[in-house]
């Protein structure tokens, strides 16, 4: 494996996890991505040593990563279908005969890409609407973050409650 189709292995997994495996983070999806990304290496022959290298990271760090991969993979179907989609994308990019990256991992990448534009539409919508309803109530809220602090919060939702059960 070349180093272009080690950056490959690293945009494939990026792209799949939603994350970069570069940035320095103990945040679950990352550690994750990582551990993919070391197994898939591991597989391909690659040395603890250097696959630590390419991320930044110790041999000890993959060692870790690589020594409970399996409990993972028992319990966490998730990981598992991630983990597949790069091995699968990788495998792709490693039969390639140009080192080229194949139109499928760009078709996925376009699809994965569509998705999130769909889910943000749906949320930007959401965002919206939630706007709307609550510009009726501006000049209120407004009021409330001039006149109270912190501390008074729970008082005045206890007296804002009592207010408006006596209205209905």
């Amino acid at each position: 494996m070349e180093m272009n189709e080690i950056q490959e292995l690293k945009l494939i997994v990026n792209s799949v996890f939603k994350v970069n495996i570069d940035i320095e983070t103990r945040l679950r999806t990352h550690v994750d991505a990582r551990r993919a990304y070391a197994k898939i290496l591991r597989d391909r022959g690659f040395s603890y040593h250097k696959i630590a290298m390419t991320i930044g990271k110790d041999h000890a760090t993959i060692i870790h990563y690589l020594r409970n991969i399996d409990h993972i993979f028992a319990h966490d179907k998730y990981f598992i279908e991630k983990y597949k989609r790069c091995k699968d994308l990788m495998i792709g990019v490693i039969e390639d005969t140009n080192n080229q990256t194949p139109e499928k991992v760009y078709v996925n990448r376009i699809k994965e890409l569509q998705s999130e534009v769909q889910e943000l539409n749906i949320k930007l919508n959401n965002a919206n609407q939630q706007l709307i309803k609550n510009a009726r109530i501006k000049s209120i809220i407004k009021l409330i973050n001039e006149r109270i602090c912190d501390d008074d919060v729970e008082i005045l939702e206890s007296k804002i409650r009592t207010f408006l059960n006596g209205i209905r």
